[in-house]
């Protein structure tokens, strides 16, 4: 079977199979889903009376506290032990009643201003009507009554308020269906004191929910608010309580499933036939997408066997977002890791090869370089002294100048192969650069070049200070010698992590994109009277530290930028 057809087949055992199982799940599950907005329409339903009960009550509370809180109140209750001035006092404080009781009493059945003992000082409202026993009797509520100077207790101030006061009939007559409703149930005497038909008032909620008594002592004994559901088939119902603190009532609003559940049922076809029409065009999209995949991964087989011919720029897939174009993304970059590595191999070898070099150099170049130039110098000093003839001064000053060049290329030879050994210590960064700098300052000036440092951050490193110097030194004379007609140098350091890197910009012409792949090459170098190893050398030293050394685009506009990265010292280094 080829890669493909088991693609396939994978596809469909573990894609569209399971879409299809899932497919008539939902078929199935979508009767809760009915359950669940019937649940949330009713709690909404819940929600809004409780609230509007909830403003009433505070309103019939805040009433209350009138009755208690005024001045007249205060009179009767200084007046409770004396018949004659409390008389008075009722006397003086009817007409103010008279007048509040006008403006609240559509709230109440009754209010009574009692002493300290329970006996009636005052009544407002019908007092022919004895409320016990009905249900508006177990709203009674009180104001406790102190006295204004004492603070002690007086008496109470004790209300009956009237059930329609209370019921917002607006919100109780809304509902979620033709069959739905809503009820008030008083958790203190479990007695429906709403009830859309007038048969279930007063009556017991255990009555009404005899099929579901759980549900019924849920409402009467919790607080909050949750749902149960009663019934099943097509008299299934789905029930929202919320319950109050004041008064102890609790709202449930229940709405019918199966109203509802004719125009799902339609739903639930079309989401099943949407479902397996989803799972045909997936498997046919996967189809052509594995097809692609495959002629990418073919693609892939041969870059990797043209790179293993030594190719490092194989012809690879176009790039994608799919798992194969990061796979072609991830492949370039290994190959240009691969190449980068080869490129340090050839360059590693290339400085083997000169460290062994260099030791037959010193001995068989550089001793008979020495013996000519002291010899050429002595014969300088004769022309100088008129002892030989004139015409010889221009001949030994260029033998001596190219006997000097021969020496700066022994020397850059042997310090680029000679191994890098000497003792390291904790420095900051930002002193090596100050210290090469100033070594070319004078050079700087002459050539009208301005210096700007900035050295924000931490740049503690372990390194051979002497080595690193001359490493930045070499930086810095190549940028001064690119800016031979003034311009600007900046130097600064950066955070790069657990490294620090110190950034050498110049404002001269720049470096060429054609010399910029060999710019690091031994030999290599675009000056006239070059020797190729000082950033070759340089490359050398901040590798043996750990660090890199790279050509980075400049940040103030043209010219040349080169980045030095070594590691922040974490510890301290012993010599």
């Amino acid at each position: 079977m080829s890669l493909r057809n088991r693609l396939l087949a994978l596809f469909t055992a573990f894609g569209i199979l399971p879409l299809c199982a899932l497919g008539g799940y939902q078929y199935v599950r979508t009767q809760r889903a009915v359950e669940a907005l019937v649940g949330t329409q009713t709690a909404q339903l819940a929600e809004r009376a409780t609230t509007r009960i909830t403003d009433r009550w505070s309103r019939l509370r805040s009433d209350l506290l009138l009755v208690a809180g005024n001045t007249e109140t205060e009179r009767i209750y200084a007046a409770r032990g004396d018949s004659l001035q409390l008389a008075r006092a009722l006397g003086l404080a009817a007409p103010f009643f008279r007048d509040l009781w006008q403006q609240i009493g559509a709230g109440y059945e009754a209010i009574e201003l009692r002493d300290a003992r329970g006996r009636r000082l005052f009544q407002l409202g019908d007092l022919e009507r004895d409320p016990s026993g009905s249900v508006a009797a177990t709203l009674n509520t009180q104001e406790i009554v102190r006295g204004p100077a004492s603070g002690a207790i007086v008496g109470v101030v004790v209300a009956s308020p009237r059930l329609d006061a209370l019921l917002p009939a607006d919100v109780l007559a809304a509902r979620f269906g033709e069959a739905g409703y809503s009820i008030i149930v008083d958790r203190a005497t479990g007695l429906v004191l709403y009830h859309p038909r007038h048969a279930g008032l007063n009556q017991r909620l255990q009555t009404l929910l005899r099929a579901d008594s759980l549900a019924a002592r849920r409402v009467l004994s919790q607080s909050g608010r949750g749902r149960f559901t009663s019934g099943r088939g097509d008299s299934t119902r789905v029930a929202s309580w919320v319950s109050l603190d004041e008064p102890p009532w609790s709202v449930i609003v229940s709405a019918s499933v199966p109203e509802f559940g004719t125009a799902f049922a339609r739903l639930r076809r079309e989401a099943l036939a949407v479902v397996l029409l989803v799972a045909v065009l997936m498997w046919a999209a996967f189809t052509l997408a594995s097809r692609r995949a495959t002629r990418s991964l073919q693609a892939l087989t041969r870059a990797a066997d043209q790179v293993g011919r030594g190719n490092f720029a194989p012809v690879l897939p176009p790039a994608g977002r799919d798992e194969v174009g990061r796979l072609a993304q991830a492949f370039q970059a290994m190959t240009g890791k691969v190449a980068e590595m080869v490129t340090q191999l050839e360059r590693s070898r290339q400085l083997a090869a000169i460290g062994e070099f260099a030791a037959e150099l010193s001995h068989e170049i550089r001793n008979p370089l020495t013996a000519l130039k002291l010899n050429l110098q002595r014969i300088e000093r004769s022309v100088r002294g008129e002892r030989a003839p004139a015409g010889a001064a221009a001949p030994l000053a260029i033998s001596l100048r190219e006997i000097d060049r021969l020496d700066r290329v022994v020397s850059g030879i042997l310090h680029l192969g000679r191994p890098h050994t000497g003792p390291r210590s904790v420095v900051p960064l930002r002193a090596v650069a100050e210290q090469a700098l100033a070594v070319t300052s004078e050079q700087a000036a002459a050539q009208h070049v301005e210096i700007a440092t900035e050295f924000p951050v931490p740049d503690d490193v372990a390194v051979d200070a002497e080595e690193l110097r001359a490493a930045i030194l070499n930086l810095l004379v190549n940028a001064l010698e690119a800016m031979a007609g003034g311009g600007r140098l900046r130097l600064w350091t950066e955070a790069a992590g657990a490294e620090v890197a110190l950034v050498i910009e110049d404002s001269g012409p720049g470096i060429p994109a054609a010399e910029r792949a060999r710019l690091f090459h031994p030999f290599h170098t675009t000056k006239p009277h070059g020797t190729g190893l000082g950033l070759a050398a340089a490359l050398r030293t901040v590798e043996a530290h750990g660090g890199h050394l790279t050509l980075v685009a400049p940040r103030h506009g043209a010219g040349a930028a080169f980045c030095l990265q070594l590691p922040l010292a974490s510890v301290e280094v012993t010599t």
